[in-house]
């Protein structure tokens, strides 16, 4: 199995485990979409996205590798990074604990460390200011 379809596959296992714990959030009420509209939509979209990366041969021509040397290595570092940033949800910190989060994936994956840091940093600026400024909803 290619690194492709194990990173959908597990994208999928993870859109399933987040669409289910959304669902457990209020709808909203009449047209007003409540707390669980979002992660609704994202772990929909993810899922929909996993499923066709599953499904997809690829466009590579014929006897070329799947994948290239690294990526199970790459692929190992970001998941585990993802389960430590997960492990410690909830813990306080959302700005810092993203910034870093974000900022090592990016350098696992072969950015710079000015480059990822500098990406990080606006990443998470962008979602602290959606959310704790302009929906008002609390990060930590």
């Amino acid at each position: 199995m290619s690194a492709t379809r194990i990173t959908a596959l597990a994208f999928l296992a993870f859109s399933t485990t987040f669409a289910a714990t959304s669902w457990t959030l209020p709808k909203g009420v009449g047209a007003v979409p409540g707390p669980a509209f979002f992660p609704l939509a994202i772990a929909t979209v993810m899922a929909a996205l996993s499923v066709a990366l599953v499904f997809d041969r690829g466009s590579r021509p014929a006897g070329e590798p799947s994948t290239t040397p690294g990526t199970t290595r790459g692929f190992i570092g970001v998941i585990g990074l993802l389960f430590l940033y997960l492990l410690s949800w909830g813990t306080g910190l959302f700005a810092l604990r993203t910034a870093l989060f974000l900022c090592l994936m990016l350098r696992w994956t072969g950015q710079g460390w000015r480059s990822s840091a500098g990406v990080a940093a606006a990443l998470t600026g962008v979602v602290v200011l959606a959310f704790q400024v302009g929906l008002r909803v609390s990060l930590e």
